[in-house]
């Protein structure tokens, strides 16, 4: 045992003493931390005097650096325990190269072959032997998960290869992996990959594809929305962000300008939001650090872990006293853009009641034995009166009825489409094959939605995934993510679907299509005189096939 490892045992033995009676007056939390590089030393600090206060963080997430520190926290290191790893830290050693990298040409070398400068290797082992001594030992993500299946520690990456925003654990089912025995060294790894500076983690999808998994800051670098249901719970998350101060970068040439520019993909998108949020983070200055200054000072180390303590101290006093503190209400009030002002309108603006044409489902019922029969078959659980709806809106129960743009039958599905579930565009004529084709579709978008809790969401967010694609479903939800509202609810996060920023490829979608598709079907569905008492039963999900 190193005398390190000692000291750190000796006070958890003292702290065990007075333990009872510190839990008398704990104060629970939730934390979410923003990367950030070296510049995580900061986000230490302020964590200590949260701890050091009383405080107990209960749920924890983070981006790169985020992640390591929320990691920490929540194996249960103490706020002396957490010190002592960030004073004792070489972070050089963070900038681990293999022998290849050493030699001439090794730099130009790793950006090409190995798509990144340094390995990665000491920064996942430091993590995980971290972890694995820890008060509350963690190894993989079934020692954080809670008895309600949702788990205490989640961190966000990005898939590069799909586009794609992943929140992990969960989302590496899509890799064939199971969440729980995802180990937490190796999400960490993932989360702290910025981009050519560490090498990519490579993971192969379900679906054959070849991944790259990158630093999550790329697509948001501050997650506070990732714990929005505690909000309602009455325990709202703590933000831990860092703020430059309009301090400027000098850029002398190619590597510097390179430097600068990552910086600012993975700041300055998340800075907006913050702004009016002041009294809902932990702003901590980054004294003019970059990212990736792995080669630190000892005194520009103290001086950003003294910096997140002030911030922090400030925070809690507000908290104490309420100074300075303005509604809720007033802060969602200052919009600062015509365009937020615009969004503002169409999230507050009266729902227009829908007109329910007397033709809204055939009275023969002629398909209704057929939809019965291949619901229960494909998707069991759910609610076949919502399919009879959705074949109402989409061919009104023509099974010969082809779109303008070459959708066909009663689900109106285009060929590619069908090819890919393994029918053919003849057999898209066939009522009962059309049927299993387009049920399997709609459930495989209800699947990928994993983020949506909500059952009867997720099947509103899938049948819009259905009628306009699920790239722009999800480039909304990854604005909505960003606002302060309820982005798990369909009413709102379609408002996002007008938002300048909602693109795929540089194209806008047609939101009054995909809105006005989806409200029609749940209109229709909920105006029925008969239907079951339960849209969809979860229980015995699974994952969908043909």
């Amino acid at each position: 045992m190193t005398p390190e490892d000692k000291e750190m045992t000796m006070t958890r033995e003292k702290k065990s003493k007075v333990k009872s009676a510190a839990k008398e007056n704990e104060k629970v939390i939730t934390g979410v931390f923003e990367g950030g590089g070296v510049r995580g030393i900061g986000l230490i600090g302020a964590a200590v005097v949260f701890l050091e206060e009383g405080y107990r963080f209960n749920r924890v997430a983070g981006n790169s650096a985020g992640s390591i520190v929320a990691s920490l926290i929540a194996g249960g290191y103490s706020a002396t325990e957490l010190r002592q790893i960030m004073m004792s830290l070489d972070y050089s050693r963070f900038a681990d190269k293999d022998w290849k990298d050493k030699l001439p040409f090794g730099m130009v070398y790793s950006l090409f072959a190995e798509k990144g400068i340094y390995e990665g290797k000491y920064l996942r082992e430091f993590i995980k032997e971290k972890l694995e001594k820890a008060p509350h030992p963690i190894r993989t993500f079934r020692d954080v998960k809670e008895k309600d299946g949702s788990y205490r520690l989640q961190m966000i990456a990005a898939d590069i290869s799909r586009a794609k925003l992943l929140v992990l654990p969960q989302d590496i089912a899509d890799y064939g992996i199971d969440p729980d025995d995802l180990e937490v060294a190796d999400a960490v790894r993932m989360s702290v990959s910025i981009p050519y500076f560490f090498e990519p983690v490579q993971l192969r999808h379900v679906d054959g594809t070849e991944c790259f998994i990158v630093d999550g800051g790329i697509v948001c670098n501050f997650p506070v929305w990732i714990y929005d249901g505690d909000i309602e719970a009455g325990n709202p998350p703590v933000g831990f962000c860092l703020v430059d101060d309009g301090e400027t970068r000098p850029i002398h040439g190619v590597v510097s300008m390179f430097a600068a520019i990552l910086e600012t993909m993975l700041e300055a998108r998340d800075k907006r939001y913050i702004a009016d949020e002041q009294l809902t983070t932990v702003q901590i200055p980054t004294l003019g650090i970059q990212t990736c200054d792995f080669h630190l000072s000892r005194e520009r180390q103290e001086a950003l872990y003294l910096a997140g303590r002030k911030v922090a101290v400030k925070y809690i006093d507000v908290m104490a006293t309420g100074a300075g503190s303005r509604s809720a209400a007033s802060r969602k009030l200052r919009l600062r853009s015509p365009e937020s002002r615009r969004l503002h309108g169409i999230l507050h603006r009266p729902a227009k009641k829908q007109s329910i044409r007397k033709m809204a489902i055939a009275k023969t019922g002629i398909y209704d034995s057929l939809i019965q029969k291949v619901t229960a078959e494909i998707w069991p659980g759910v609610d076949w009166h919502l399919i009879k709806c959705q074949v109402n809106q989409e061919s009104s129960f023509n099974p010969r009825a082809v779109s303008s743009c070459g959708a066909l039958g009663l689900l109106q599905l285009l060929p590619a489409t069908a090819q890919e579930l393994g029918f053919t565009k003849d057999e898209l004529y066939s009522p009962e094959k059309n049927l299993r084709a387009g049920i399997t579709y709609l459930y495989r978008q209800y699947y990928r939605f994993p983020e949506i809790p909500d059952p009867v969401e997720r099947v509103k967010f899938a049948l819009a995934s259905y009628n306009g694609g699920r790239g722009y479903i999800n480039a909304a939800l990854s604005l909505a993510r960003r606002s302060s509202g309820p982005w798990r609810e369909w009413n709102y996060a379609k408002a996002f679907l007008v938002h300048p920023g909602c693109r795929v490829d540089g194209k806008r979608p047609d939101h009054g299509q995909i809105i006005g598709y989806v409200d029609r079907i749940w209109t229709r569905y909920m105006t029925l005189p008969v239907r079951e008492k339960i849209l969809i039963e979860t229980k015995n999900t699974k994952r969908p096939s043909r």
